[in-house]
């Protein structure tokens, strides 16, 4: 089964690092859950970015509670 690389660093609105990285494992290819250190941010607005592999995607993630 094929695996990437999987990196997940969480910003905050500034830019700054809040989690780096958050996960930073091989997974196998398919659909995974995470759980977003949630208890440790305060309320607002978080810029998530994720590499697999060579891709990277960027997020945006609300936090209201």
């Amino acid at each position: 089964m094929e695996e990437s690389e999987v990196t997940i660093s969480i910003y905050d609105t500034k830019g700054s690092i809040v989690a780096e990285p958050f996960i930073s494992a091989k997974y196998n290819l398919g659909i995974h859950d995470l759980a977003l250190p949630y208890q440790t941010l305060s309320k607002g607005v978080y810029a998530l970015r994720v590499t697999i592999g060579t891709e990277i995607y960027k997020l945006k993630w609300v936090l209201i509670e």
